[in-house]
C-alpha cells in the first residue's frame, strides 16, 4: 500500500491539475505542515512532473497540448536527455499504489554506467566498471559475470552509438566530451561538506553563507530541509537522507513526552495483531539504512527489550507515571553497538579483507559511524575489528565485497555467509549459469 506521503502526493497532482494551488490553501485544505508540502511539491518535480509557479501565487501543471494527460518531461541530467513520466490517473493501466513511473527504471543503470566512468581518472574496462557497478547496490562476487555481461552486450554498445562513451583499442572505455555531466559532486563528498560546515560553521565568520549551502546540498541530494526535531532521538546512519514520509510517522508521537512519561499504546504487530500497554521508552531512533523510525523499551511489568517501529503504533496517551530509563546507560551502549536495530547481545566480529584497489576507502566509508570499530593493515590483508549488534545487517553489507573478504568470528556469521553462498550457486545452478 502506498504510505500517507504518497497518498498526499497524488492529490496534489489532481489539485495542480485542476489549476493554481496556493501554499495557503494546500495547508489549510490537508491540515499539514509547510515543510511538508514544499517537500511533496520538490518530489514531484525529481520524479519528472512538470509543475509550474509559485507558493504565493499557486503551483499548476500545465496540460500538453490540451490533452489532459498531465504529462511532464524529466531532464535526467543537465543540458541532456530527456524522458517522459506519467502521473496519477492519466496513465492507463495505472496502479493505485504507484505515484508515477519512475525514469529511473528504464535508464538507471546507463546513469550509474557513466556515473562511473565520469568519476574515473583513467579508461576502465567492463570487468572494473561491473565490480563499481556493485557498490550501487548489494550485489554479490558471483552477479559480477552477469552484471558484465549486461553491460558488454547490451548497455555499452547503445552508450558507444550514441557517443556517450568511447572504446579505445584496448577495450576500454572512457566518458566522452558529449555526455551531459550528471553529478560534480559524489555522495561522499557532499556528506563529508555537509558534516565539516555542521561541525566547524558555526565559528566561521561566513557561518550564515556556509549554513545556506549545507541547506541547498541538503534539498538537491535529498529533498531534505534539515531535521529540526532530531535532538529527540538518535540517528543511526546518515540522518541527510530521511523522507517526507518519515517526518509523517514521526508526528505520532512528536508532541508526546515520551522521554518524561510512561505511554499507553496501541499497537499492530506484522502479522497484523493489535495489542495495548503501558511502555517505558529506552530511546527513539531513526535508521538511515531502513528510513524507518523504532522506539526502543520495555513494556510495564516486561523484564526483555522491545523494538516497535513507529509506523505501527495506532494510538499512543501519556500517563502520569514517570519514566526513569530513557537514555539511560543500558540503551545508549545498545545504541552504540547497533550496527542496525537490535536489542540481541553484542557480538565481537572480526573480518579480514584482502587489500586491494581501494578497499580501505570503501571500508571507511561503509564503518564511518561505527565508534568502537579497528581497522588494521597486516600482510596484504585489512583486518575489521568491532563489537556489534545486528549481525544480519552486518551480512546483508559484507556480501556487497564478495570473496574479498573472509569472516574469522563469530561462528554464527561465518555461518550466515556460507548459506548465503550457498544459495547463489544454488540459484545459480537452477538458472543454467554454472
Amino acid at each position: 500500500m502506498a504510505g500517507e506521503g504518497d497518498k498526499r502526493k497524488k492529490l496534489l497532482l489532481k489539485e495542480f491539475r485542476e489549476g493554481p494551488k496556493t501554499l495557503e490553501y494546500l495547508i489549510g485544505k490537508y491540515n499539514v505542515k509547510e515543510s511538508s508540502v514544499k517537500h511533496d511539491v520538490i518530489a514531484l518535480k525529481r520524479q519528472g512532473f512538470r509543475i509550474e509557479g509559485t507558493p504565493k501565487k499557486g503551483w499548476f501543471i500545465e496540460q500538453g497540448g490540451g490533452s489532459g494527460s498531465g504529462s511532464g518531461e524529466a531532464s535526467t541530467a543537465a543540458g541532456g536527455e530527456s524522458s517522459t513520466a506519467t502521473g496519477g490517473g492519466a496513465s492507463k493501466g495505472n496502479d493505485d499504489d504507484k505515484l508515477f513511473e519512475s525514469s529511473y527504471k528504464r535508464d538507471g543503470a546507463r546513469l550509474v554506467v557513466l556515473l562511473i566512468l565520469q568519476r574515473s581518472d583513467r579508461p576502465l574496462d567492463a570487468r572494473e566498471i561491473s565490480k563499481q557497478y556493485m557498490e550501487y547496490s548489494y550485489l554479490e562476487e558471483e552477479e559480477v559475470r552477469h552484471v558484465q555481461e549486461r553491460l558488454e552486450k547490451y548497455i555499452l554498445p547503445k552508450l558507444v552509438t550514441e557517443g556517450m562513451v568511447v572504446r579505445d583499442a584496448n577495450g576500454s572505455y572512457t566518458v566522452s566530451k558529449e555526455a551531459p555531466v550528471y553529478l560534480t559532486l559524489s555522495e561522499e563528498d557532499t556528506l563529508d561538506i555537509i558534516e565539516q560546515i555542521e561541525t566547524f560553521g558555526k565559528t566561521h565568520p561566513f557561518s550564515d553563507q556556509l549554513d545556506g549551502i549545507s541547506k541547498k546540498l541538503q534539498l538537491a541530494f535529498y529533498n531534505d530541509e534539515g531535521t529540526p526535531a532530531a535532538d529527540r532521538f538518535e540517528v543511526l546512519g546518515r540522518y541527510y537522507k530521511r523522507s517526507s514520509e518519515i517526518e509523517e510517522i514521526y508526528r505520532k508521537i512528536e508532541d508526546i513526552p515520551y522521554e518524561r512519561y510512561t505511554v499507553n499504546i496501541t499497537y499492530k504487530d506484522k502479522l497484523g495483531d493489535v495489542s495495548s500497554f503501558p511502555f517505558n521508552t529506552g530511546l527513539v531512533t531513526y535508521v538511515a539504512d531502513k528510513d524507518q523510525m523504532y522506539m526502543i523499551g520495555r513494556r510495564v511489568g516486561k523484564d526483555e527489550d522491545f523494538v516497535m517501529t513507529v509506523e505501527r503504533i495506532q494510538d499512543i496517551e501519556v500517563t502520569d507515571k514517570p519514566n526513569n530509563i530513557y537514555a539511560s546507560v543500558h540503551y545508549m551502549d545498545m545504541f552504540y553497538d547497533m550496527f542496525s536495530i537490535s536489542t540481541e547481545e553484542p557480538e565481537r566480529v572480526k573480518i579480514r579483507f584482502r587489500d586491494s584497489f581501494n578497499i580501505m576507502d570503501k571500508l571507511r566509508s561503509k564503518f564511518k559511524y561505527r565508534t568502537k570499530y579497528t581497522l588494521t593493515k597486516m600482510d596484504g590483508y585489512i583486518y575489521y575489528e568491532d563489537e556489534i549488534r545486528g549481525a544480519s545487517d552486518l551480512a546483508k553489507l559484507l556480501r556487497s565485497f564478495g570473496s574479498s573478504l573472509e569472516v574469522i568470528e563469530p561462528e554464527s556469521l561465518r555461518k550466515r555467509m556460507r548459506d548465503s553462498a550457498a544459495r547463489s550457486i544454488e540459484r545459480y545452478r537452477r538458472e543454467g549459469m554454472v
